[in-house]
């Protein structure tokens, strides 16, 4: 073979992997793209697992189990609202945004389980005030009777709406028949 034939090969091979490389293989280019796309997945699915263990997350429940303790005390047309266990909402995980405050977090809680929920601005302390959870109100079990949160089983001196929720943090808002003494929330 000459060597003006050996260089027409080379060239003839050279223009045919190009060819190949860019061209010729779309199967091989679908596939990356599949592995792309899986690959993306399982980095999603690790970010979701994170906020699944607590990183983004805090836990909220709801309760008024102090109520079935005090029944001869609850206004009569409410003896059939009360849940069996005194359980409104069990111990819920919510995915956070950052900045929500324990108020932001009951509402948003509230609004995707079906729970009512009303509350008033207080101007003089500037925040919100839980008047009733699940049409249970404050005086409705007596006149030491109303809504209370904890956070990490601290009661805050401070209003549901000024407490903001870091990350971890377990929020109870729990139904208290005497002023806090009966769930560890006034300790005098």
């Amino acid at each position: 073979m000459s060597k003006r034939s050996k260089i027409l090969v080379l060239i003839v091979l050279i223009t045919a992997l190009i060819f190949t490389y860019f061209y010729g293989n779309t199967g091989k280019n679908k596939s990356s793209k599949k592995n792309i796309s899986e690959e993306t997945t399982s980095i999603d699915n690790s970010i979701d697992s994170d906020v699944i263990t607590g990183v983004n997350t805090c836990t909220i429940s709801i309760d008024c189990k102090t109520a079935l303790d005090n029944m001869d005390n609850l206004n009569e047309g409410l003896k059939s609202m009360i849940p069996e266990d005194g359980v409104i909402l069990p111990e819920t995980e919510v995915k956070l945004e950052g900045g929500e405050s324990v108020y932001d977090v009951l509402v948003e809680v509230c609004k995707a389980n079906d729970i009512q929920i009303e509350s008033t601005d207080t101007n003089a302390y500037n925040t919100a005030y839980i008047e009733g959870i699940a049409h249970l109100y404050e005086f409705d079990c007596g006149s030491g009777s109303g809504w209370m949160y904890n956070v990490n089983n601290e009661f805050p001196n401070v209003g549901c709406s000024t407490y903001e929720i870091k990350p971890g943090d377990v929020i109870q808002w729990r139904y208290t028949c005497s002023l806090g003494k009966d769930i560890g929330g006034n300790e005098e």
